[in-house]
């Protein structure tokens, strides 16, 4: 072994492990790799991982060189972890607690929030988005110029949450919640006892949600900060 790491490098004894080969295999795992892509490499892979359970003293070593190694790029044709697909769930207040639904899609937040909603009241929403926001979640809320939930705006703002207040074309009857740049929710508001209210859960489209995302910006540009009415 002192005489490969000599002869071909540390680079080199990689990718002959993860051809599962001597190093001086590098060159044919490189043609074969060429000529069938994804199916050799996964096999090559597998063989990798065989070889670190035998070989116990270089398995911390494998397994740092190769992420290094994938991080730069230098092993193309790896597989790597697949986007999930899209999906759309319809959800009705006839049948499905919507603000609960809302508050666990908030919940699965890692990186950001953003929300368009008329008016927001305290409850499990206003608690999900104070979780998101204690853990470091971006989180931005437009909201109606009159808006009737001082306390739930304040406890949000006091949170670190960027609250805006619309008072130009923010739309009453559709809520629009973004997260992660990646899943959309859409709540259709109606009055109550008029009709039931609908939810729209689209997770995994991040070109759908891109395209919200422009339309939030949209607003937030003719949208000031969020201050409580006097009384309040």
């Amino acid at each position: 072994m002192k005489w490969a790491e000599r002869r071909f490098g540390w680079k080199m004894l990689v990718a002959a492990a993860l051809a599962g080969a001597a190093p001086s295999a590098w060159f044919g795992w490189q043609a074969r790799a060429a000529r069938n892509q994804r199916v050799v490499v996964q096999n090559n892979l597998q063989r990798a991982m065989e070889q670190m359970l035998t070989r116990p003293r270089y398995e911390q070593f494998y397994v740092e060189q190769v992420n290094e190694m994938l991080k730069r790029g230098e092993l193309s044709g790896l597989p790597g972890p697949q986007p999930e697909p899209p999906s759309v769930e319809a959800c009705f207040s006839t049948e499905t607690d919507l603000a609960q639904t809302i508050a666990e899609q908030i919940g699965q937040a890692t990186r950001s929030v953003q929300i368009q909603v008329e008016s927001i009241a305290g409850g499990t929403v206003v608690d999900a988005l104070l979780e998101a926001a204690r853990r470091g979640v971006q989180v931005e809320l437009i909201v109606g110029e009159g808006t009737e939930a001082p306390e739930a705006c304040k406890l949000l703002a006091a949170a670190g949450v960027r609250m805006l207040a619309d008072g130009y074309d923010l739309s009453a009857e559709t809520s629009v919640f973004l997260i992660d740049a990646s899943h959309v929710l859409t709540r259709s508001v109606a009055a109550p006892g008029v009709e039931p209210e609908t939810l729209l859960v689209i997770r995994n489209a991040p070109d759908l949600a891109k395209k919200y995302e422009e339309n939030f910006a949209r607003h937030c540009a003719h949208s000031g900060p969020y201050t409580a009415r006097a009384g309040d």
